[in-house]
């Protein structure tokens, strides 16, 4: 369907005990987009566990754009981009604060406007074609 409507599909390996082989057979299968997300309640469940310990080993795999989400620190995030990821999802930063789905901090426009700068500032040292 995504071809016929000139769409993209997105695979996400969220949860896959083997996250680099299921990209893999992802991409084989046609798979325009890889997303490393680790969730919410995984999160809370292995504290400190971040979609940059599967990212590296996910982009070996595959050579699809991949998409890097799952509560990343916007240093995490531009991290993730230097690592090679061609996408980050901010979701975190924006609408979860500690443990509890509720906005960070109520006024978004100084936040998000200090995402897209550093992003931006960012993206001289990697390439993000």
């Amino acid at each position: 369907m995504a071809k016929e409507y000139n769409g993209k599909v997105m695979a996400d390996v969220m949860l896959c005990p083997d996250k680099p082989g299921r990209a893999r057979q992802a991409q084989e299968m046609g798979v325009d987009y890889i997303i490393v997300h680790t969730g919410f309640d995984e999160r809370n469940m292995i504290p400190g566990l971040s979609p940059l310990d599967d990212l590296p080993a996910v982009l070996k795999a595959v050579d699809i754009p991949v998409q890097a989400v799952g509560g990343l620190t916007i240093d995490q995030a531009i991290q993730t981009l230097e690592m090679g990821a061609q996408i980050v999802v901010f979701g975190a930063p924006l609408v979860i604060s500690g443990t509890e789905f509720k906005a960070a901090d109520p006024n978004f426009e100084p936040l998000i406007h200090d995402i897209v700068q550093r992003v931006k500032g960012a993206g001289n040292s990697f390439n993000n074609s």
